[in-house]
């Protein structure tokens, strides 16, 4: 299985009382992600979901203040990005116009290598390869057919810490400063401390 990536749609049938009871596959694969293994969630859909939620949160407590339905909706959201992972909208995305939201949810689960647990039907129409079910998930975990395992899951540990390195490389690559810079001399410096060396050169090839 590819890593995961969910579709706001199981976002929103996670936290809407009505959506729970009527997706309850929606519910389980979330549940399943939680506590078993981790998942993305694009950045597009974040912003998306605020606005939802907000939305749905006011019409269902008309009483509520908004400082305190904005307090509740961003509680939500603190919750399930405690979760999952953001993958980033990358800048190479090919937008669809008849519907930008879903190309960059795709953009970003193509960027992580995930598929998409969606209940949208023209999604999944449209990007076959890149979307699953929440039904078809479970059965998926579910299966008895033998997987291979890998020696070494390299993917799975620079995923968990794509954040951290992404930031770093972000860093390097926007300030262009790839030689004798800011990062190669804290590299050396971790080094030093690493090893307890005197001194640590970083070379361009080893």
């Amino acid at each position: 299985m590819k890593n995961i990536l969910l579709d706001l749609n199981i976002l929103l049938d996670y936290y809407e009382n009505d959506r729970r009871e009527k997706f309850p596959d929606s519910i389980r694969a979330f549940d399943y992600l939680v506590e078993n293994d981790f998942a993305f969630v694009s950045s597009s859909s974040i912003d998306n979901f605020e606005f939802m939620k907000y939305e749905l949160t006011r019409r269902s407590f008309p009483d509520l203040t908004r400082k305190e339905v904005i307090y509740i909706v961003h509680s939500i959201i603190k919750e399930f990005l405690s979760y999952f992972k953001i993958a980033k909208t990358p800048s190479y995305i090919d937008i669809d116009y008849d519907d930008i939201e879903d190309s960059q949810i795709i953009a970003s689960a193509r960027a992580v290598e995930a598929k998409v647990i969606t209940r949208d039907n023209l999604m999944m129409k449209k990007y076959p390869n890149n979307t699953i079910t929440p039904s078809e998930f479970l059965q998926t975990i579910n299966s008895k057919v033998p997987t291979k395992i890998d020696f070494a899951n390299l993917k799975k540990q620079h995923f968990r810490y794509q954040s951290e390195i992404e930031k770093e490389i972000d860093q390097v690559l926007n300030n262009t400063n790839f030689i004798m810079g800011d990062p190669v001399q804290e590299l050396e410096k971790s080094l030093e401390e690493f090893t307890g060396a005197r001194y640590a050169i970083a070379c361009s090839n080893a």
